[in-house]
């Protein structure tokens, strides 16, 4: 595997995770509310 390639399904990994985190912030505040 290319370091190119493998360096962008790091980062796309990385930014799903950002995404799932705040989604679950975001559903936690809701239910708090």
């Amino acid at each position: 595997m290319s370091p190119v390639i493998n360096h962008s399904l790091l980062k796309a990994a990385q930014s799903k995770a950002v995404i799932a985190r705040y989604l679950g912030d975001g559903r936690m505040w809701q239910e708090a509310q």
